[in-house]
């Protein structure tokens, strides 16, 4: 095991330490103070604000962590960021996809039918006793470009699909189509409707464009920041099919 101290200026340009442990990170990367980051690889530009926790996790190329956060056997992918006061566990997160802050995703379930309702972590620290772990194996996803307002809470082993819009507040107990907006209706959350329609919705998933190359991105970025049309979505299916 190799342990280094990471130096870098915080925000306030005051100098501080973070303790990197078995891990690689792109000397573009910025880690601000009090940060951990243990058995981990961060790629480049990327950003870990103050006091956030990245362990045994993966960060692509110009993902944001921010202060406070965690994130603990999970995985960004390019471009993808999270606010700060936030929790990710056990979820693969995929390109370019927004979440804010006081965020909670892949928390361990506990069963209560049983008389005690610790998990087996805690059985394990407290006792000494190792019992079945109901949560293991049990991993989410979270699609490309999907947008996730604050206050949300994602139970583990739930999948959210491509352009997906969770609503502020929303605790997500059940998967989420591509492209649907959720928000909470009767204390969880359930489909209020899609961001297109049905054809729009199929042809924009064809489109894939977050798997153009970024220099692509770029050249048709006013076509990717403007309101959605058959003409448009035609002309992002035509620009994936000359890949």
């Amino acid at each position: 095991m190799t342990l280094a101290i990471w130096n870098c200026l915080d925000i306030d340009g005051m100098n501080d330490s973070s303790t990197i442990i078995n891990s690689e990170i792109a000397p573009s990367s910025k880690i601000y103070k009090g940060c951990l980051i243990r058995n981990s690889f961060i790629g480049e530009d990327c950003l870990c604000a103050d006091d956030v926790v990245v362990d045994r996790s993966r960060l692509a190329d110009h993902v944001e962590v921010g202060r406070r956060s965690y994130v603990q056997d999970s995985s960004f992918g390019f471009g993808s960021y999270i606010g700060p006061n936030s929790l990710v566990k056990f979820t693969d997160i995929a390109k370019f996809t927004s979440i804010a802050w006081n965020i909670s995703i892949g928390g361990s379930n506990h069963d209560y039918g049983c008389p005690s309702m610790y998990t087996s972590y805690w059985w394990k620290k407290v006792f000494g006793v190792k019992i079945p772990d109901h949560n293991e194996g049990l991993t989410g996803t979270i699609g490309n470009g999907v947008w996730i307002g604050s206050g949300v809470n994602i139970m583990r082993g739930i999948h959210i699909g491509d352009g997906a819009v969770i609503g502020a507040g929303s605790i997500v107990t059940k998967d989420v189509p591509p492209c649907a907006i959720v928000c909470n209706q009767g204390g969880a959350a359930k489909v209020l409707k899609y961001r297109f329609s049905e054809s729009l919705v199929a042809d924009f998933l064809e489109s894939e464009w977050w798997n153009w190359p970024k220099e692509l991105i770029v050249q048709h970025s006013d076509l990717l920041s403007i309101k959605m049309t058959n003409e448009s979505v035609k002309r992002m299916i035509e620009i994936k099919r000359s890949l």
